[in-house]
């Protein structure tokens, strides 16, 4: 039997207390901006169980670079099913996301320059050819790229300290591939090379020494868009990217300030579903009790969630229960809604709703119709699609300069997309900015100077929309009527635009927040 859904329950003193926790904002009461999202990665996130005791950090354009040193931003990648394949990643400032970052910090870019090196000087031509091809001739039965255990550590480092898992290998090997030794590490090496790069280059079997260059510049270029379009990779650069997209448009100071707080989306979920009683979780504490039930304290305006909601029963749920402690915050929570709430896998794929086909299953549907329902989704907010934060690298559009670098080939997942609640949340801020305690959502809904891809395709020039599709009419109605608010391109144009502020909320209403009892008041 299908457990009930619940959406969790608030003392009765609790919500008659509401209304005097809601009171008009003064004019001088700042709009205070909270992105939750996962910033750091698993290996260096807080894991404090109370989501109340975590660092709550303000950050702005100026500062965004040391917020990131401070929270440890790091992230593991795993290029196959092998668990120890794995590449660790540190960022301790934007810039750090970028190829020429990546190729001038790793230990992996620094092996192939070297080899690329030893092809240009005749002692080492030979073998560093032999090397070459043996990258798509390798045994992979040699096992898995493993850390070494008999590497002697300086007191107090940790086993993560260097760069990566495979980084700790190749410091032992030698620094010419010509003096390269037979041993594991060397095949430990090409294994890695077969395994991860071998199928994306072009196998060469002369001793041209052009060709095996170029071998060895294919390698860089594959090896780098693997990580750049590695899943956890891109998820943790759009979620900074969006931040300073964010703060980089909008005049902070002492009236409009903006916090984050790193939160995963499974830790968020445990957090609001622990108990029936909200008032135990800590997201209640965090946006309730330390803000609105503390003397002296400014409250929250807006909460921006970095995570992408599905028609689960078990996300309505979790939605539920946020938008509960949401209401008696006074303050709205905006986030992603998946495209498979309205029958749809890609708008990219398929934008006509002619081609969206419900497969939501009964539980589901139930349970989401049930959330739209609750009287505190008025506080919730859920948008779809999310919009271009960079241009691709490349020669003519954002070049690397270390070493040619051309990034993809206009695949839509291989675009660095951002959360559409950074659109929405931009778009009130800018209405607090121009009418205070006055604004109305709405005001403002177009947002322009987005990255603009223009490209050639099959001989004809070709523009990317600014969030994946091109949407229709009909197709924004069907999303509107899902409760969802729908985020479009406008064609040809380095612009987006909202088609309106609502709620999840059915039937329809506004978004509320603060600024319903600033206008009744």
């Amino acid at each position: 039997m299908t457990k009930p859904i619940s959406f969790g329950e608030l003392d009765f003193r609790t919500v008659s207390s509401l209304k005097d926790g809601h009171d008009a904002p003064e004019s001088d009461t700042p709009l205070r901006i909270l992105i939750i999202g996962d910033f750091t990665g698993s290996h260096s996130r807080d894991t404090s169980p109370d989501i109340s005791r975590r660092k709550v950090l303000e950050v702005d354009r100026d500062n965004l670079d040391q917020v990131m040193e401070r929270l440890g931003v790091t992230v593991r990648l795993r290029f196959d099913s092998d668990e120890d394949t794995e590449l660790m990643l540190m960022f301790k400032e934007l810039e750090d996301f970028h190829p020429d970052s990546l190729f001038e910090r790793l230990e992996i870019f620094k092996r192939l320059r070297q080899t690329r090196a030893a092809l240009d000087d005749a002692r080492t031509f030979e073998k560093t050819a032999m090397e070459i091809r043996s990258w798509s001739k390798a045994d992979t039965g040699g096992g898995p790229l493993r850390e070494p255990t008999d590497k002697p550590r300086s007191p107090g480092q940790s086993p993560r300290d260097s760069a990566s898992l495979l980084d700790d290998i190749l410091d032992e090997a030698s620094p010419s591939p010509a003096r390269a030794s037979a041993g594991s590490d060397q095949d430990q090496w090409n294994s890695f090379l077969h395994r991860i790069v071998g199928p994306h280059i072009i196998r060469q079997d002369d001793n041209k020494k052009q060709e095996l260059t170029s071998t060895v510049d294919e390698a860089v270029s594959s090896l780098m868009r693997m990580i750049l379009h590695h899943r956890d990779f891109q998820a943790m650069e759009a979620a900074w990217k969006a931040v300073y997209f964010l703060v980089s448009r909008l005049e902070t100071d002492s009236h409009l300030k903006v916090y984050l707080l790193d939160i995963s989306k499974q830790d968020l979920s445990a957090d609001v579903r622990g108990s029936e009683d909200l008032r135990l979780s800590g997201l209640y504490r965090l946006l309730v009790e330390k803000s609105l039930n503390t003397p002296g304290a400014d409250p929250w305006s807006v909460i921006a969630g970095n995570y992408s909601f599905e028609s689960s029963l078990c996300d309505a749920e979790v939605l539920g229960r946020i938008a509960r402690i949401a209401r008696m915050a006074g303050a709205p929570f905006i986030s992603a809604a998946h495209p498979g709430i309205v029958g749809c896998e890609s708008l990219a794929a398929t934008p006509d709703s002619d081609d969206w086909t419900d497969r939501i299953k009964k539980e589901d549907r139930s349970a989401w119709e049930a959330l739209r329902h609750i009287p505190e989704t008025a506080y919730l907010g859920l948008a779809m699609p999310g919009f271009l934060l960079r241009l691709p690298y490349g020669r003519e559009t954002d070049p690397a300069e270390l070493f040619g670098f051309e990034e993809m080939n206009t695949i839509h997942e291989d675009y660095l997309w951002g959360n559409p609640c950074i659109a929405c949340t931009l778009l009130l801020a800018q209405s607090f900015t121009r009418h205070g305690w006055d604004m109305r959502p709405g005001t403002f809904l177009e947002i322009e100077g987005l990255p603009l891809h223009i490209f050639q395709t099959d001989g004809e020039t070709a523009v990317e929309p600014c969030t994946g599709a091109l949407l229709t009419d009909k197709a924004c109605d069907v999303i509107l009527d899902s409760g969802i608010m729908p985020l479009v391109s406008v064609k040809d144009t380095d612009a987006i635009r909202l088609v309106r502020f609502q709620s999840l909320h059915d039937p329809p209403s506004r978004l509320a927040g603060r600024w319903e009892q600033a206008f009744q008041a």
